[in-house]
């Protein structure tokens, strides 16, 4: 059920409780003067005159009656959008345009809390938040963001919920208008831009998952409010996914390897014995890990991956060498080929890095080689490299992508794909030209 942000009405405060009073049930209104102001979430109260925000939102509650103070009455209202279209016919309701203006921010109330859903413009704000918050990955950091939007195309958003100013939860992604549908998604190639959480402490279970359910609620309330169309990738670490479901979202699983590398021996051991034979093959043929900054090299080797595979590729070749370019150029990550003595490259991988972890993020590979045992070579030598303590092979999902990485013997890991829409209209409309397309 969809409700309306912000509300100005105008009639005599007698008349609106004559007619409507019986509709007084669950809801906030603030009274000034002879304006009624009433808001719903999403949104904030305003009164007409002075701009003050006289009543951010309170948790929903049954009142009937209304407390007098020196300043204002409140009445409690629930009204669904299509009451709303029945009072604006009667010339009882209009909006208010100013408050309208700021579709960007919503402020809401808890009694001693005050929680404001705002888009964060800021790079230093957010990636202050991002290195603490639970969720956190390099592929929602500004620098990564930007990477993306300049190779892809589409605005940054990063939305985020302040609790009494304080930044406690958020979402990145790029907006796009698609079809007519504005959109909010984690980018194409990009691993996870879903939910973050700040961590919290000196409070008990049932406390902290009551507090992260709120501002997910309240993020919630806002991108179906602004956008038709969301699509979010957590990570695994961003495990419950009911306050996405209880709101009519899809929550599908997914899931990926990930790699202890802190002892190449014992990694050795866990590696499946056919990965370690083609692996010695590969030693035998001659071939060698070196490392690349060539953009071109792995586009011709992506292109010719994915021309061998009926899904085709995740995202058109041309934008693939500039996200690569881009990464590499922003120090994000770095990109390994590996190499035969008479010049041949089987595989080019580009590897990204946060704090802990290192992703296989794109690769681009010759079929033609594939027996040869490169690929699998690549990324052994790869794990002897690199200082960080744990690997993430971004996926494994398609069967036979997956059977690869489990002979590396990672732990599988599951993550949610969240995916949201503003109607049912738009989901409908848009599972019709999924099927259409297979």
């Amino acid at each position: 059920m969809r409700y309306v942000s912000e509300l100005v009405i105008k009639p005599k405060v007698e008349d609106f409780i004559e007619q409507f009073g019986a509709l007084a049930h669950a809801g906030d209104m603030t009274f000034c003067g002879q304006d009624i102001l009433l808001r719903l979430e999403p949104g904030n109260v305003r009164c007409a005159a002075s701009r003050e925000i006289l009543c951010p939102s309170i948790k929903h509650t049954r009142r009937s009656k209304y407390h007098r103070t020196a300043q204002a009455c409140q009445v409690y209202f629930e009204l669904p959008i299509i009451q709303f279209n029945y009072l604006f016919k009667l010339n009882l309701l209009k909006i208010d345009e100013q408050s309208n203006k700021d579709r960007n921010k919503h402020i809401h109330s808890d009694m001693a809390d005050t929680y404001t859903i705002a888009l964060v413009d800021e790079d230093t704000a957010w990636d202050a938040f991002v290195r603490k918050a639970v969720g956190s990955t390099v592929f929602s950091t500004s620098t990564w963001l930007h990477c993306s939007a300049e190779a892809t195309g589409g605005q940054i958003h990063r939305l985020g919920c302040f609790r009494n100013g304080n930044l406690i939860a958020g979402v990145a992604g790029l907006a796009r208008k698609r079809s007519g549908l504005q959109r909010l998604e984690t980018p194409e190639l990009t691993p996870h831009t879903g939910l973050l959480l700040a961590p919290i402490q000196s409070k008990g279970p049932a406390k902290a998952e009551a507090e992260q359910h709120r501002a997910c609620d309240l993020l919630i309330d806002y991108l179906e409010t602004q956008y038709d169309h969301v699509l979010l990738v957590h990570t695994p670490a961003i495990g419950d996914m009911r306050p996405f479901t209880w709101r009519d979202w899809d929550a599908r699983l997914r899931y990926t390897y990930q790699l202890d590398l802190a002892d190449t021996k014992s990694l050795w051991d866990k590696i499946e014995r056919r990965t370690r034979t083609v692996i010695r093959k590969a030693e035998k043929l001659g071939y060698t890990l070196q490392s690349t900054d060539d953009v071109a090299l792995f586009r011709r080797l992506y292109e010719t991956l994915y021309n061998q595979q009926s899904g085709g590729a995740p995202i058109a070749a041309a934008a693939a060498e500039r996200f690569v370019a881009a990464v590499l150029n922003a120090g994000l990550g770095q990109a390994y080929k590996v190499e035969s003595p008479e010049g041949q490259v089987a595989s080019v991988v580009v590897f990204v890095n946060d704090s802990d972890t290192t992703y296989a993020w794109a690769a681009g590979a010759d079929p033609a080689l594939n027996n040869t045992g490169a690929t699998s070579l690549l990324y052994w030598q790869y794990f002897a490299t690199t200082p960080l303590k744990r690997f993430d092979f971004v996926g494994a999902n398609i069967p036979a992508v997956a059977f690869f990485k489990r002979g590396f013997g990672g732990d599988l890991k599951a993550y949610y794909v969240a995916e949201g829409y503003k109607s049912k209209w738009v989901k409908r409309a848009l599972s019709a030209r999924r099927a259409l397309r297979g």
